[in-house]
């Protein structure tokens, strides 16, 4: 029994309980189907042989006495209420009954799942009735869109609230022709406050720092209830370490700026969820890797939020791991090898910039967009400066034939290709070096720390250190 069924019910001016007890209600008193059952057994034997159209019982003795026209007018207003229509079941309200009202972190789950009640003229339940949960406000999401009412006549969700902790939260319900609507209050994030996902498949730490560092493919989790991927396009190899290396990244910005990047890391196996794909290819249908999914984008764009309006801008860092054979950092803009091994001129282009994943940067800041790619003071170039080869640099300017990753589905989401402030790049890392240990993975973590430093300085004239004390 829920709790809403143990909910008071106002009738003929009474209060009455339902109760999870089988049974049915005669004239104001419960007899449990046990009992009729026992009296029905009772009532005659067996082998009790019957003649039509006679009757029995105490009727029998008053039948005796009295007329059969009047005998029968008697019996049918007797049975009258047997055999009148029953009363009207369709759905004639539609009330909230939990979860209005509440609050939670951006990105997250409020505590009381909406709920809500559909009731006939009478007030009692009505089940199976659709009920679809639609969030109308604030940018949220939720795990079940459409649902169907009990047996105790209600249907819930779980509201996932949007982004922004400024913005009006609203769910609009409907059922059968009537709407409510919840409201929730979202809370801002608490830098250095780790937030996870159900199961714990997704971990969010908030920083201070106009930086988000993301990796989607290094999770280890292989929970049985959810199948592996196995669609056409699947990909299930894991980039290995890149996790711990995600993890290491908040301790090497703190000791080099004072304050900590934005971490959300997926700990789901590649084989369950690949976050670096629309939700169809990444998740292949199964619900809980959807959510899981959400949840980690939700947390993305909730970085992003704060990063915005704290630091106007910003910059996406999705990292990875790749087996190619030349050890050197990939640095993906999502353009391909054939686009960066173009002219300087080429690369200006209108039509290339509005492809970068830097676009915001090249059409705002000082430096071109080539410059950015491969100049004296570009990302990769950086990179070489601190021991870690790259491309494209100016060292190595594009990827000519050699295998080479571009970017994804989370660079191209999360990066400026389609506007906004927060520029973003994939960053596939090799192995041997980088995130093969513990010391290894360190030393990459205070490298990009000092790389990120240095690019903010330069084109975004942006002290990380000045930045970590807002």
């Amino acid at each position: 029994m829920t709790t809403a069924d143990a909910e008071p019910i106002l009738q003929n001016g009474r209060q009455r309980h339902e109760s999870a007890h089988a049974g049915v209600r005669l004239a104001g008193r419960r007899v449990t189907a046990g009992s009729v059952t026992q009296r029905q057994a009772s009532a005659r034997p067996a082998s009790d042989a019957r003649s039509p159209g006679r009757l029995y019982g105490p009727m029998s003795h008053f039948a005796k006495w009295v007329p059969r026209p009047l005998l029968a007018v008697l019996l049918l207003a007797c049975g009258s209420d047997s055999t009148s229509a029953p009363a009207d079941s369709s759905p004639a309200a539609l009330s909230i009954t939990a979860g209005d009202g509440g609050s939670a972190v951006v990105a997250t789950s409020t505590d009381v799942r909406p709920t809500v009640r559909v009731t006939d003229a009478a007030g009692a339940p009505v089940a199976n009735t659709t009920v679809t949960f639609t969030v109308s406000a604030g940018g949220g999401w939720v795990t079940d869109a459409a649902s169907t009412s009990g047996t105790d006549g209600t249907a819930a969700t779980t509201w996932y609230l949007g982004p922004v902790p400024a913005a009006a939260q609203t769910l609009t319900v409907a059922a059968a022709g009537f709407t409510v609507a919840f409201s929730a209050t979202a809370q801002p994030l608490v830098p250095g406050t780790i937030y996870t996902g159900v199961g714990g498949y997704v971990e969010f730490t908030p920083g201070d720092l106009p930086v988000i560092i993301t990796a989607p493919h290094g999770g280890t989790l292989r929970p049985a209830s959810i199948p592996n991927r196995s669609g056409p396009n699947a990909t299930t190899v894991r980039d290995a370490e890149t996790d711990l290396l995600a993890l290491d990244m908040p301790a090497a910005f703190e000791m080099r700026t004072g304050g900590t990047p934005h971490v959300v890391v997926l700990h789901l196996h590649r084989e369950k969820l690949d976050a670096n794909r629309d939700i169809a290819e990444a998740a292949e249908g199964n619900l809980t890797a959807e959510r899981a999914w959400r949840e980690y984008h939700g947390f993305i764009e909730a970085a992003r939020h704060h990063v915005i309006a704290e630091h106007e801008r910003g910059f996406y860092i999705d990292l990875h791991g790749h087996g190619h054979a030349i050890p050197r950092l990939e640095l993906g803009y999502l353009l391909t090898s054939a686009q960066l091994g173009g002219s300087d001129a080429s690369l200006n282009s209108t039509t290339m910039v509005q492809r970068s994943s830097i676009r915001t940067l090249a059409e705002t800041g000082p430096a071109s967009h080539a410059e950015l790619l491969r100049g004296p003071q570009s990302f990769g170039t950086l990179f070489e400066a601190q021991g870690y080869p790259a491309v494209p640099s100016s060292a190595q300017p594009d990827p000519g034939d050699d295998p080479y990753f571009t970017g994804g589905y989370s660079t191209q989401r999360h990066g400026s290709r389609a506007g906004g402030p927060i520029d973003g790049v994939q960053i596939e890392a090799n192995r041997v070096g980088v995130r093969d240990t513990e010391t290894n993975r360190r030393a990459f973590a205070a490298a990009l720390a000092l790389v990120v430093e240095s690019y903010f300085e330069e084109h975004y004239d942006i002290p990380l250190a000045a930045a970590a004390v807002r």
